[in-house]
């Protein structure tokens, strides 16, 4: 048998794609037709990724939850508009796939849960397990109102051994560059661990006030900070 498998499965009706190490004991889940997010990480059957809401709650309203990708930016803008290499939008949801937060900032970009993408593949073989998936962003006028700049996304995810990455491809497919500021949003857990129990040690880094709209949006407290652990 093969060190590595991959499975397919359903899940709400939908089909999704397992990614097995038996060496490892590790089984990695994404479901490619809501919008590629990696909804389930488990280590000898103990699940690493914060459940929240659910593949459910995602799908229906774009609770972020697992592993999902926040594109084409990650995070808060600090208006619902902006103007980019001559091109302005406006951030409407009722023309584009757009979420709020609680200050009625954008945040987490536009792709949450999108039906868009479509499976390329998927192997399995001694050293690997991989799956991989395409969206055509300039197809979607809606995807466009948020972001008019035509281009298209390819990710695989792949599982090697004990580890899990998860490789991101932007292709610019229009007459002008494609800004990137998109990211992957791990919400991790520690099986049978209180959330009050945790500890973590983040690395130095340069950081930032954010202002009372949780935007970064004053320069003053930045800079250079040393190793800092924190519960």
């Amino acid at each position: 048998m093969a060190r590595h498998d991959v499975v397919h499965e359903q899940r709400l009706g939908r089909d999704c794609t397992v990614l097995v190490s038996h060496e490892h004991d590790l089984r990695a889940g994404f479901a490619p037709s809501v919008g590629m997010v990696g909804y389930s990480l488990t280590h000898r059957g103990g699940e690493l990724l914060g459940q929240r809401g659910g593949l459910a709650a995602y799908r229906e309203r774009g609770s972020s939850f697992g592993i999902p990708l926040l594109h084409p930016w990650a995070n808060r803008l600090s208006a619902r508009s902006y103007s980019l290499q001559g091109r302005r939008a406006e951030l409407d949801p009722e023309l584009a796939p757009v979420h709020l937060d609680p200050n009625g900032l954008p945040i987490h970009g536009v792709l949450a849960a999108s039906p868009h993408w479509s499976e390329l593949g998927r192997e399995a073989g001694d050293d690997r397990a991989v799956v991989a998936a395409r969206l055509d962003y300039g197809a979607h006028e809606e995807l466009l109102a948020a972001f008019p700049f035509p281009h298209e996304l390819e990710v695989a995810a792949e599982l090697a051994g004990d580890t899990l990455s998860v490789n991101t491809t932007l292709s610019a497919t229009g007459d002008v560059p494609v800004p990137v500021s998109f990211g992957w949003h791990p919400y991790l857990a520690l099986p049978g661990v209180q959330r009050a129990d945790w500890h973590v040690e983040l690395p130095g880094a340069n950081a930032r006030a954010a202002g009372r709209a949780r935007h970064p949006d004053r320069p003053h407290g930045a800079g250079r900070h040393p190793r800092r652990r924190a519960r």
